[in-house]
């Protein structure tokens, strides 16, 4: 514990609350306004809690609150219950209090041996304090009693009560003295002051005492009191008194102007508070110094500027003065609180009602609590326009200081009537922003209804009523006047409340405005939509508009072209001249690219005009072709002999053209439509016994291409005779010296070999694989060669060889060309690296999900034709396969159609004996069902938790294992279980498999039998020995391909052939069946298909029946409704059907598992 002195204590507390809040304390504490002191303590605490009953401004009480620590000797957490709450002067004046009683009981006998014990401290100290309060207690009340019994001046009592105060010797000694005698004197007011308290409210109480009282506390002489000595008094004294005695002057509207001027001619000496705080009325010096300005203040929110006429008083120094205000009919009293000074200014009665505001002030906040008070006050709107006798009133009456904008001003201030409804539109093209307003134009102003009006609701009704709002750079809007000051200029009217309210109800949610009456859009999307909604409405109403900004007019135009073209078969170049017209005006072509690009909502063009495109979709077609072509001048295109289809298509096909062609296109355009050069081609009478007549089409059609130095797409049915056609095209066309090349999967290499040999075979052939040394040695000969046939995994290894043998083929030909229909793999990258005259891609699925295929294919045929892979996106892919766009679909199957030509068997082979499809069901077993459902709630769960957390794109890998375990256990548990006994589990699907083999073995008929799961085929296998079935069984492993066919094709005895899916789809010759069993459903359908071609083909004498084994309630049903939509993709392109395969997305996914 440290001691320490009192002003040290006194120090703490006025750190804590402040310089002037701690001297009102101090005065509070002087005049002995603290009535009760008290302290609490625990036993856990060094703090002690000091409690006290302090006296208020009107005789009441306030309790205060202090801590204090004992340790520390620290003051902290004030409060009192006072309006201040806290750290207020109540609490300076019991914390005075307790540090005299606090030194008091540290000078006793009894402590001086203190030895630093806080808690002995602690408790001796509150018991001391406490005793003594309850002592003070009972000798205020004696106190009190020996008063009343002096006061009577009853000699006979005094003696009595004389005699009981000898009980009591501390009372006597200590606290009173009680006066034997009181001494009486005359009457003489010369002896008596009046005292004055100003309250927080802005009140004066006044109280008569007499001299020697000690403070506003003490005992009150009564007015009437002093009234029985009237005769002694002068009249202004009496007429004072009786002011006090009849007027309350805590109650409102008090005439404090009579009252003071009663103070000053009645002489009675004037205190405020206490008596040393004398007042007194002093002679004016000099007047007041004013300023009269016009005050500018910047919204920090926003553009705003706001401004004000403004009435200042300058006298006061706040540093040094504290000073009140009463204002009265034809006088400012000014109270100096410092000085004591009271002054009376007498002033106009214009100016007495500037001044006025101040009444409405909290005053005292300002005086007492030091706050910087401006008094300033603004001019009313009244004041405003009559602002020239105002300044005339100031000069009278102060000391003007003024701006030099005011200076001997005279204002010209003039009134206006007019107030008519408008509309002002402020729209700004460049910054894409527009806003209008409902304004009332007032002549020299137009003031947006939204400033001046508001809505409001009350029992639950919708109300409006006018607002008053100064927040203008222009002008105010007040309660009866609106108004602009304006250099020398005063302008104002009237507000026309009743126009304003209709106006703004009028506009009220209505026509794109919102409930505020605010209208404002800032994109190019949103501007449009309202003027496409809205502005013709808002015409109608019959409102004058005044536009701010730039101006407008809707307009919407169809685009219309005129087209010139040429074509130089030479140079194989295509070349036009495109003007583009609209709104009865030629118009830019690159505003158009921007409006398509940009997907603005309209077009600028001259006076303002806001132009909408109406056939927005032929333009977009329009603009999207040119994307074709390479722009060489201003409107001058030219572009590959390619593109003439798609040109012609565009301008053909609308009646928004017009169009000047040469000869040449027409003549380019009939060879591209019949897919044949003008000019017959010869073939040799021994291939034209070979040849059906569609093959002869397709030799044609291989020389329209040739004619062009065009790539095409042979994309004829499975079993229509690709190779064939290619082959004779090869022989037809060989060149010495340079060879042609077919690239192929591995498993066909063979294949094409027999095919030369049986039909050309005077072609040098080579079959271009084995170990390298094998094929460095190839390469070297290859052009003693007419065609060399390679596989993709071995080009991928020998390509630089290519290169360094600078090897220049006349053909590339891609046979299966879905191979490369990734752009993004190694096969793709690599085959487009060759080095060829003519390309040609053979595939009897060019597409099979989705149709950025067809562009990997195209890059390698005819690089650019359908420009870049990111153009190709934006034009086709997400058109299409986002947005299921028909007509793009559309435009994508005329683009490629000359360069790709299919036929399918029912079009052309009449006579290929038909296939019947059918889907045979089955019903899980029971254990097998189990099983099913057990692993779907598993998978489901599994791959909805993944897809939540990565997302769908990221969770393919573990979606297809998910599907994958479902269709395993479709075919038979076992596939999906370690054990390897498969007899164990039960398979409703090898059962029904069973019986249709049993079928068609009895009926002596072959079968192919097609699985994407070996383990599967390897159960079947089983199966098939168990009943002594002889069988032939092709999978990825098999080396011997084209042996195993042979022996299959020409067994009596061999009469099932079980395939891998992906291993024997393509490439192979089974016509010797005429059954297909599709064991499990595969996601792509063009893979089945591929499969049953390979006995519905050429050759195939017999009907072909195909089953589908699907299990009923499962995924496998999903997987057949998927299949059905990816054909409609392929299907449309090609042009056999209407429909339209839409993307797998997340939601078909989520349908899988219903």
């Amino acid at each position: 514990m440290i001691f320490l002195n009192k002003q040290t204590l006194k120090n703490n507390l006025k750190k804590i609350v402040g310089a002037v809040i701690y001297n009102r304390g101090v005065n509070y504490f002087n005049s002995k306004y603290v009535k009760k002191i008290e302290v609490l303590s625990n036993n856990f605490s060094e703090n002690i809690k000091i409690i006290g009953d302090i006296k208020g401004s009107f005789k009441n009480f306030y309790k205060s609150n202090i801590f204090f620590d004992l340790e520390k000797n620290e003051f902290s957490r004030f409060s009192c219950s006072c309006p201040c709450y806290e750290e207020c002067k109540h609490c300076v004046a019991l914390g005075l209090e307790f540090i005299d009683v606090y030194f008091e009981f540290l000078d006793q006998k009894e402590l001086q041996n203190f030895n630093g014990n806080i808690s002995f401290l602690r408790d001796n100290l509150t018991r001391w304090i406490n005793k003594d309060e309850k002592q003070k207690k009972k000798l205020g009340l004696i106190e009190q009693k020996a008063r009343t019994f002096f006061d009577k001046k009853n000699q006979e009592k005094q003696t009595k009560f004389k005699e009981f105060l000898k009980k009591f010797p501390l009372l006597s000694n200590k606290q009173i003295q009680i006066k034997e005698k009181i001494k009486s004197s005359k009457f003489e007011i010369e002896n008596y002051h009046i005292i004055l308290d100003f309250n927080e409210n802005k009140r004066i109480y006044a109280k008569i005492k007499k001299d020697r009282q000690i403070s506003y506390y003490d005992s009150n002489i009564k007015p009437s009191e002093i009234l029985k000595h009237k005769k002694k008094l002068t009249q202004p004294q009496i007429e004072l008194v009786e002011f006090l005695k009849e007027e309350y002057l805590w109650k409102d509207n008090i005439d404090y102007e009579k009252f003071f001027i009663l103070l000053r001619d009645s002489k009675i000496k004037i205190y405020r508070e206490q008596e040393k705080n004398k007042l007194f009325f002093g002679d004016i010096s000099e007047k007041l110094k004013v300023e009269l300005f016009i005050k500018k203040e910047k919204n920090k929110y926003f553009d705003w500027i706001k401004k004000d006429f403004i009435f200042k008083l300058n006298k006061f120094d706040f540093s040094t003065e504290r000073v009140i205000f009463f204002i009265g009919k034809e006088n400012l009293i000014i109270i100096n609180i410092i000085s004591g000074n009271i002054s009376f200014y007498k002033l106009s009665k214009k100016l007495i009602e500037i001044i006025s505001q101040i009444s409405t002030k909290e005053m005292y906040d300002y005086v007492i609590k030091e706050y910087k008070y401006p008094f300033e006050f603004k001019l009313t709107e009244n004041e405003i326009i009559d602002l020239n006798s105002i300044i005339k009133d100031i000069k009278i009456y102060f000391d003007l200081k003024t701006t030099k904008q005011l200076a001997d001003k005279n204002f010209k201030i003039k009134k206006f009537n007019k107030a008519e409804p408008y509309i002002l539109v402020d729209y700004k093209e460049e910054k894409n922003f527009l806003k209008i307003k409902a304004t009332i134009d007032y002549e020299f102003c137009k003031v947006n209804v939204s400033d001046t009006v508001c809505s409001y609701y009350q029992n639950q009704k919708i109300f409006f009523k006018r607002k008053i709002n100064e927040n203008f750079i222009d002008y105010f809007i007040k309660d009866k006047y609106i108004i602009k000051i304006d250099e020398e200029n005063i302008f104002y009217t009237k507000a026309n409340k009743k126009k304003e309210l209709e106006f703004f109800q009028k506009f009220y949610g209505n026509y794109g405005f919102n409930k505020k009456v605010e209208c404002e859009r800032k994109n190019e999307k949103d501007i449009f939509k309202y003027f496409s909604k809205y502005w013709e409405d808002i015409k109608k109403i019959g409102y004058k508009i005044e536009f701010i900004g730039d101006k407008f007019e809707l307009v919407e135009e169809n685009f219309n072209a005129d087209f010139n073209v040429n074509l130089d078969e030479e140079n194989g170049l295509l070349a036009f001249d495109v003007n583009c017209y609209c709104a009865k005006g030629k118009i830019n072509l690159d505003d158009l690219k921007n409006y398509i690009k940009n997907k603005k909502e309209y077009i600028k063009i001259a006076d303002g005009q806001m132009l909408k495109i109406s056939n927005y979709e032929e333009l977009e077609r329009f603009i999207m072709m040119l994307e074709s072509f390479y722009r060489k001048e201003k409107d001058h295109f030219e572009g590959g002999l390619y593109h003439a289809p798609e040109l012609k298509n565009i301008f053909t096909s609308s009646k928004y053209y017009n169009t000047k062609v040469e000869e040449s296109f027409n003549k380019f355009i009939q060879e591209a439509q019949t897919g044949k050069p003008v000019k017959k081609i010869k073939i040799l009478e021994q291939y034209k016994k070979i040849l059906r007549d569609y093959q002869k089409e397709g030799i044609d059609w291989f020389y329209f291409l040739r004619k062009y130095h065009f790539g095409g797409i042979l994309a004829d049915d499975m079993g229509l005779g690709k190779t064939l056609q290619t082959l004779i095209l090869i022989q037809l066309e060989k060149i010495k010296n340079k060879p042609s090349i077919v690239i192929c999967p591995k498993t066909l290499l063979y294949n094409w070999e027999s095919e030369v040999k049986k039909f050309v075979p005077k072609i040098k052939t080579i079959i271009f694989d084995g170990l390298p040394i094998e094929r460095e040695q190839k390469i070297k000969n290859f052009k003693k060669y007419d065609l060399i046939i390679t596989s993709y995994a071995t080009l991928q290894k020998d390509l630089e060889k290519y290169k360094e043998e600078k090897i220049k083929f006349n053909y590339c030909i891609l046979d299966e060309a879905q191979f490369i229909k990734n752009h993004s793999t190694k096969n793709a990258q690599m085959v487009k690296k060759i080095d060829a005259d003519y390309r040609l891609a053979l595939t009897g699925t060019p597409l099979e999900n989705n149709v950025s295929e067809i562009w990997s294919i195209f890059d390698f045929l005819m690089p650019g034709f359908l420009g870049s892979y990111k153009l190709f996106v934006e034009k086709f892919q997400n058109p299409i396969m986002k947005r299921n766009n028909l007509q793009t679909l559309d435009n994508l199957r005329k683009k490629i159609s000359c360069f790709m030509l299919r036929r399918t068997k029912k079009e052309v082979l009449k006579e290929l004996p038909s296939k019947i499809e059918q889907i045979t069901h089955c019903h899980l077993e029971s254990s097998q069902s189990i099983l099913y459902q057990e692993i779907l709630v598993n998978v489901k769960s599994q791959i909805f938790e993944i897809v939540k957390e990565k997302g769908f794109a990221k969770s393919q890998i573990h979606i297809l294992a998910g599907l994958t375990k479902l269709r395993q256990v479709c075919n038979h548990p076992v596939l999906l279980l370690k054990d390897k006994d498969y007899t164990k589990y039960e398979s409703a699907k090898l059962n029904i498999f069973l019986e249709l083999i049993n079928e068609i073995v009895l009926a002596k008929r072959k079968v192919l039998v097609f699985s994407q799961f070996t383990k599967m085929l390897d159960i079947l296998v089983e199966e098939l020995k168990k009943n002594k079935i002889n069988y032939s069984y092709l999978s990825g492993k098999t080396k011997n391909r084209q042996e195993i066919v042979k022996d299959f094709n020409e067994s009596n005895k061999k009469q099932v052939f079980l395939i891998s899916l992906k291993a024997g789809g393509t490439g192979l010759n089974l016509t010797s069946a005429d059954n297909v069993i599709i064991f499990d459903p595969w996601w792509n359908p063009s893979v089945e298909i591929q499969a049953i071609d390979r006995t519905h083909r050429i050759g195939q004498k017999n009907s072909v029946n195909v089953y589908r084994l699907i299990t009923n309630g499962t995924i496998e049903e999903k997987i057949v409704d998927l299949q059905k939509r990816k054909q409609f993709l392929s299907d449309s392109l090609i042009g056999e059907s209407q429909d339209l395969f839409k993307k797998l997305t997340w939601e078909d996914v989520k349908g899988l598992f219903e």
